[in-house]
């Protein structure tokens, strides 16, 4: 990892990244802070002086991981083609979904609370980042207000990432939790020039179905249903969106109201054998 001003770069150990992230891209590859403030929409910061700043950049393989859950922060990674997906372990076993990080998201700032990544970043297709080493970026940001402002600018958008997963499980059955992924992925894919229409889908349904909270059996049945309504058109590692009103639609259908568990039935039932209780107790006349 690598971040340099003028020219001059300084190496940065390793830490907190998967055994397997090593597949980089040539050591000549950099883009400079004025490219990444471009691409994060600021760029009235863009000055000689982040001109001059170079992050590494990195190339990830499908498969490999980024960084692992409990590594010690060293980095941040500015996704620059490509999608992860963000998992958490719990102490069973079974691997949660967080989120897929894709163009234009940072990965690695839940480390910043107690200085550990609180999850893994595994890549779901050859992907790109930018290496933004830790210190480095907080030292100079004391001397480039630039960066600092665009660290708070990348923070802000995974707080805000974050408030869209929860809205989109939200108090929504499972037709709409799909819905609401597929029409988030569909504008994140399309990034400034809006939602896409054909959708790269390198996320298996498992990890779809992790992510919402849902069975993967159910996640498969309702694509095949939205398929078969002529809504969508599977393909392989892709989908199409034929008809994105009616996911409009599904999407804000509410969380069906469970009927009362029997408790109408058993309150007479109770009722009764109270009564006839009673009766037995009452003294002879």
């Amino acid at each position: 990892m690598q971040m340099s001003q003028s020219g001059a770069a300084g190496a940065v150990p390793r830490g907190g990244e998967g055994p397997t992230a090593h597949d980089s891209a040539p050591a000549h590859a950099e883009c400079s802070a004025s490219e990444l403030l471009e691409w994060l929409g600021m760029p009235e910061e863009v000055d000689a002086v982040t001109d001059c700043l170079r992050f590494q950049v990195r190339r990830v393989r499908a498969g490999r991981s980024l960084v692992l859950e409990g590594g010690v922060l060293k980095s941040l990674y500015f996704v620059a083609a490509g999608c992860f997906k963000c998992i958490q372990t719990h102490a069973d076993g079974h691997e949660q979904v967080l989120g897929f990080p894709m163009r234009g998201e940072l990965i690695g700032i839940d480390a910043l609370d107690e200085g550990r990544y609180a999850s893994g970043a595994l890549a779901l297709e050859d992907s790109t980042v930018l290496v933004l080493p830790f210190r480095e970026l907080v030292r100079l940001g004391q001397e480039v207000p630039a960066l600092e402002r665009m660290l708070q600018r990348c923070t802000g958008r995974e707080l805000a990432r974050r408030d869209r997963c929860a809205v989109m499980t939200a108090g929504a059955g499972a037709q709409a939790r799909l819905s609401r992924f597929l029409l988030w992925l569909a504008g994140q894919q399309g990034g400034t020039e809006g939602p896409v229409q054909l959708l790269r889908l390198p996320m298996s349904r498992r990890d779809i179905a992790s992510h919402l909270g849902l069975p993967c059996e159910t996640v498969a049945r309702l694509l095949s249903t939205l398929e078969a309504q002529g809504c969508i058109e599977l393909r392989p590692g892709e989908l199409e969106l034929l008809d994105a009103d009616a996911l409009e639609q599904l999407q804000h259908q509410p969380l069906p109201v469970a009927e009362p568990c029997g408790l109408r039935d058993r309150l007479p039932q109770r009722s009764r054998r109270g009564r006839a209780a009673g009766a037995l107790r009452m003294p002879a006349a």
